[in-house]
């Protein structure tokens, strides 16, 4: 278990809430709401633990000089999971919830606002029994190794990225994780910032984010923003920018509520994507995201694979995260990374080999557009990263 998890169980820290209200008030109108998020953790090995927690509030009343006082502290329960399933993997807080929603039901109460039992014990029994059942899940897909795969592949992370930020500005981030800079996203969600980071993650690919990634940063650990190489690097709104923020000069800020993506110096250059480059990502993310305005006039919808005349609004309603992920990846592999193998010379001496890549017959035979970038581009790990991979091939 890595150090300092349990920091990221409750980012915010400890916080024990006061509540104003009254005795004859309803519990449900004082009492904070519960809530759920994931986590990621990656250490400098390569290898991640993913986890998921839940925390709700209950509640502790005391007299006080004859008054009666109501107090709401945090408990909770968090996986935490080894196992990471390729393609469509169900994450730890989609176990959980799973988990909560089955004994949510059997107990008829609303998780959003989950009142606690009479007794403190109950509750806390229950939340054992959570754990248990969690980690019995957990221990029979290793014993069995089998992966849990669904029906469908889910791009609520895509989705979501596209929610927060309009394509330009998804394009905008895009490029600064090319380029490796310094990324701090901010959001009154959390879950919303792993899933927004993950898809980065995701749409940089064959390219690999190899420095510090936090989806999730507790507050207790905001010095790590201090970091003088790239990062990756969520934080709630609530502690972002207060009297114990650190002085950061050189960072790139995305706030996913607002939408914006702020640079320290909005005149300087930042060896951008190529323009023409740009141009082709922008209008076919247009033309797969707008699939309903596209088509909005035409006089049948139909499944084309099939040659049938069924109607096909269903899948006019649905994310079209294949078709993105598929642009981004042909941006990267025939635009970005174009003919990089007609340069690369791999050299082999016994067990030992490296690639030997000549930048400087590359950059010449690309655009002038695009050199100014490929300079700043072939200086970044992830392309080492890149072609160390293809000596390993």
């Amino acid at each position: 278990v890595p150090r300092h998890i349990e920091k990221f169980f409750l980012p915010e820290g400890v916080q024990i809430i006061k509540s104003n209200y009254q005795d004859q008030v309803d519990v449900s109108d004082a009492k904070p709401g519960s809530y759920a998020f994931n986590f990621l953790l990656s250490s400098s090995g390569g290898s991640e633990v993913q986890g998921a927690t839940m925390i709700t509030y209950y509640e502790i009343v005391s007299e006080e000089k004859d008054k009666v006082q109501r107090y709401f502290i945090p408990v909770g329960v968090t996986l935490l999971s080894r196992v990471v399933e390729n393609g469509s993997f169900i994450t730890a807080g989609e176990r959980l919830r799973a988990i909560v929603s089955k004994y949510a039901k059997e107990r008829n109460c609303n998780m959003s606002n989950w009142h606690p039992a009479l007794e403190l014990h109950d509750e806390l029994s229950l939340l054992k029994k959570l754990s248990s059942e969690a980690n019995d899940l957990f221990a029979h897909s290793l014993n069995q190794d089998v992966t849990v795969k669904r029906e469908k592949v889910s791009y609520q992370h895509l989705a979501s990225l596209f929610e927060c930020l309009s394509v330009a500005k998804v394009l905008k981030v895009f490029e600064c994780c090319i380029l490796e800079r310094k990324l701090l996203f901010v959001c009154s969600r959390y879950s919303m910032l792993v899933q927004v980071m993950q898809a980065f993650r995701e749409i940089i690919m064959p390219l690999t984010w190899c420095h510090v990634y936090a989806p999730v940063l507790p507050r207790a650990m905001l010095d790590h923003l201090m970091c003088p190489t790239p990062f990756m690097i969520g934080i709630h709104k609530n502690f972002a920018f207060k009297h114990d923020f650190p002085f950061v000069v050189d960072v790139i800020i995305v706030d996913l509520d607002e939408g914006t993506v702020q640079t320290p110096d909005p005149d300087a250059s930042i060896n951008l994507l190529p323009g023409s480059i740009k141009v082709w990502l922008h209008s076919s993310l247009q033309t797969v995201l707008k699939t309903r305005l596209m088509k909005s006039d035409d006089v049948l919808l139909y499944e084309e694979e099939n040659d049938s005349i069924n109607v096909n609004v269903q899948n006019l309603m649905t994310f079209p995260g294949e078709k993105v992920l598929n642009a981004f990846r042909k941006a990267m592999e025939e635009k970005i990374l174009r003919n990089i193998d007609e340069f690369c010379t791999p050299l082999v001496h016994g067990n030992e080999a490296i690639m030997l890549f000549d930048e400087e017959a590359y950059i010449h035979h690309r655009g002038n557009d695009e050199q100014t970038f490929l300079k700043s581009f072939q200086r970044t790990q992830a392309f080492s990263n890149l072609l160390s991979r293809k000596v390993n091939a």
